[in-house]
Formats: C-alpha cells, sequence, structure tokens
C-alpha cells in the first residue's frame, strides 16, 4: 500500500485503490474505486468530490440495483443504512455449496448412470428370456391340427334332423297351450287354451280344490 501525506489534490481523477492519504486535501476531484485492497483516508478534507465506482467495484452497484428492482428494496437500504452509520462489520462466514449440490459431482454422477444402465440391461434380457420363452407365435409340426380333434365317443348323439325334431316339438306345444283336452276326467279336470284361461280367472277368480282332485 502507497501513502500519500500533506498533498492537496485538485480538478484531478484519483484511482485510490490500495493507498492511504493521510492530512490531504481533496477539492472539485473524481475519486475512482476499481475493487482492489481498499484505501484509507486519515484527517483529509473533502470539498466538491465525486465517487466512481469501476470494474469489480462496479459489479456490486450492479448487484444491489437489481436486488433492488428485484424485490429486496429493504435489504439493500439496510445495507445503504450500514454505510450511513460508517461501520460495516465483518461479513458472517457463508456455507458453500458443495459440489454435490452444484452437480460437479462427477463420481457419484457416474454412479448412478452405472445403476440406471444396469437396470435397463437386466429388463431387456428380462424381456428377451421372456419372449423365447414364451413366444407370442407357436410353431406347428407337420400335419399337426390347428386345434385338438374331440373323440366322436365322448360327444352327445344327436338326432339326424335335429331342426325336424325341434319344429315338431314346439308344434305340440303349441297345440297343447291352444286346445282343450282331459287333465283328470274323474275330477273333471281339463287342459284349455291359455287365452281362454286367463279370462276365466279374470272373470271368476282362480279355482279351487282339495289335494286329493288336484291329483
Amino acid at each position: 500500500m502507497s501513502t500519500i501525506q500533506n498533498k492537496t489534490f485538485s480538478n484531478e481523477v484519483i484511482v485510490v485503490d490500495g493507498n492511504r492519504y493521510e492530512v490531504c486535501s481533496f477539492t472539485n476531484c473524481r475519486l475512482v474505486y476499481q475493487g482492489g485492497e481498499l484505501p484509507s483516508f486519515v484527517r483529509c478534507e473533502f470539498e466538491v468530490v465525486n465517487i466512481q465506482l469501476e470494474d469489480s467495484a462496479f459489479n456490486t452497484l450492479k448487484y444491489l440495483t437489481g436486488l433492488y428492482s428485484g424485490g429486496l428494496s429493504e435489504a439493500v437500504e439496510d445495507t445503504l443504512t450500514v454505510v450511513e452509520r460508517g461501520k460495516p462489520e465483518e461479513p458472517v462466514g457463508v456455507s458453500q455449496y458443495t459440489a454435490l449440490a452444484t452437480g460437479t459431482n462427477y463420481a457419484q454422477m457416474a454412479l448412478w448412470s452405472i445403476v440406471v444402465i444396469g437396470i435397463g440391461i437386466a429388463l431387456i434380457a428380462a424381456l428377451v428370456y421372456g419372449y423365447m420363452t414364451y413366444p407370442t407365435n407357436e410353431v406347428l409340426e407337420e400335419n399337426e391340427p390347428l386345434k385338438a380333434e374331440i373323440p366322436l365317443d365322448v360327444m352327445p348323439a344327436l338326432p339326424d334332423e335335429l331342426g325336424d325334431s325341434y319344429d315338431a316339438t314346439r308344434a305340440d306345444q303349441l297345440e297343447a297351450l291352444n286346445s282343450y283336452s282331459w287333465v283328470n276326467e274323474e275330477n273333471g279336470i281339463i287342459s284349455m287354451p291359455i287365452d281362454d284361461a286367463i279370462d276365466l280367472v279374470l272373470e271368476q277368480g282362480p279355482p279351487t280344490w282339495s289335494p286329493e282332485e288336484g291329483e
């Protein structure tokens, strides 16, 4: 650090980084600080003096300006209040992000990559094994039928003319439903067309007889 004593500065632009000024006078000057080693002023006088920040120091100014416009105006004002008091405190130790948090832990990234690749290979191997063990397409041998044949002796015997037998049975049932016939002539029980029976029940009510007569 250079020490400057008992000197008068007038109408000058002075880069103050790393200098110590003792009993100096500054009139109509511009003091430029570029962010290097802090200067010091001991029993100096100032008249019409401007402060200019450059390089790293100017970056600090831009940083505070961005914070102020980004919603941290109170925090920036608190910082300026510390400047007004003239007694800045030493910064508290700041926790630095580890390489893991910043994405530069290449060893762990490589480990996770190996694990993911291993899982992918295992899945592919399982699919190939399943396809080879349980194929979706079955290859038939020569003269092998597509379906297993059922022996005729285990199949129920059906009439040769099943349709005719069905029609005859249906005709007999329709005739029984639409004609009169004796069911029990001794007890006077007859079978009558179903429509007539419904009308008779609606007109006279259901018939009543003893269990012996019903038999």
